[in-house]
């Protein structure tokens, strides 16, 4: 996907930050095969150990290899794709912002960024730097703004000192997650609650909206789907777990993944779990053939691009995030508002130099 949107968007030549994993070498790898011979290259690749995101380290290869300020006679790079986690795509937009700082450079345009799907994760930072950046994802939703009742939902618990304690007596993952957050520990045996709520500003810090948190929730009502459906064979009528349904010999638990793989109608969340608005708009229907890869409904692209802007979209106005702006179906790239994604620049998008270069 992401070689039909260098191809469409007419970038020719960038840099590869990529971390040293499965993850960041495997990106690598299967993009490189994908432009093989389509004019695109990448003469940059910068391996990062996942044990040593270093910014000064970031930085100087950034200003040797990809501004190349000591090689005025080569042309500055000014696309980089980064294959990583959100730590990575953390520093290396720290040491672009150093660079943009420093008054020697500053005759110099930053970069525009390719991410890979963990950028999601800077929304609301990097403003300055990240401004006009792309992600290309498969479909998103929003779990947080105004019409999000996910993010209500979590955040009436997460600040509010006497819902998070009634929520730590039922659910043994949100106790431990929120004592260790808050360095605190809830009422037990006696003891005295030492934790409150967190304040507004922690949660928008600490949980920030990304496309892992919409797969995860996405899992979870997967999983309650699945069990939903065996529960309704073993235990008809019944009230809370029969036998048959705990006895892992008459229903062994790949009954659960049988359910979803060989369901005879499509999965359609907004149906199944009307509680989710955001996944409304359009509906997510997917199924899952025999071997498991996930097929999509008819009018759900395969992925999606994403533009870093502000926009009166975004739940909050004063702040950047990603603001969808184009499709990708059948690995053709359908433009919304393409023709505005880089509107922060002056010229062209296909003569800005270094993304549109002769390899």
């Amino acid at each position: 996907m992401m070689r039909d949107f260098l191809q469409a968007m007419n970038w020719t030549m960038l840099a590869v930050i990529y971390d040293d994993d499965t993850y960041g070498r495997g990106g690598l790898q299967s993009l490189t095969e994908a432009v093989n011979g389509r004019g695109v290259c990448f003469p940059v690749k910068v391996s990062v150990p996942t044990d040593r995101r270093n910014v000064s380290e970031i930085e100087k290869q950034l200003r040797d290899q990809v501004y190349r300020l000591d090689q005025p006679e080569l042309p500055a790079i000014r696309g980089i794709l980064i294959f990583g986690s959100y730590y990575l795509t953390k520093v290396v937009l720290e040491a672009v912002r150093n660079i943009n700082n420093d008054s020697s450079a500053n005759s110099t345009q930053p970069p525009i960024f390719l991410f890979s799907e963990p950028g999601t994760y800077i929304e609301g930072d990097f403003a300055d730097i990240a401004k006009g950046s792309f992600v290309v994802n498969p479909p998103r939703r929003r779990l947080d703004g105004k019409e999000a009742n996910f993010e209500k939902h979590w955040r009436d618990i997460l600040q509010n000192t006497i819902n998070a304690q009634q929520e730590a007596q039922n659910n043994m993952y949100f106790k431990e997650m929120f004592e260790q957050m808050q360095e605190c520990s809830f009422a037990s045996n006696g003891t005295t609650n030492q934790c409150v709520g967190m304040t507004n500003e922690t949660v928008s810090r600490v949980f920030k909206n990304n496309i892992y948190t919409q797969y995860a929730v996405q899992a979870a009502l997967l999983s309650a789907f699945a069990v939903k459906k065996v529960y309704a064979e073993k235990c008809a009528g019944g009230q809370g777990p029969c036998e048959q349904f705990m006895d892992t010999s008459t229903t062994p638990r790949s009954r659960f993944i049988d359910k979803v793989r060989h369901t005879d109608e499509p999965i359609e969340f907004d149906r199944e779990f009307g509680l989710f608005r955001p996944f409304h708009d359009p509906k997510i229907i997917m199924t899952f053939e025999d071997d498991a890869d996930i097929r999509l409904g008819p009018n759900l692209p395969l992925y999606e691009v994403n533009n870093y802007r502000y926009s009166a979209t975004c739940p909050n106005a004063s702040v950047p995030c990603f603001v969808k702006v184009g499709n990708i179906r059948v690995y053709i790239i359908y433009y919304i508002v393409l023709i505005c994604i880089l509107s922060h620049l002056t010229s062209p998008i296909d003569k800005k130099p270094g993304l549109n270069f002769k390899c």
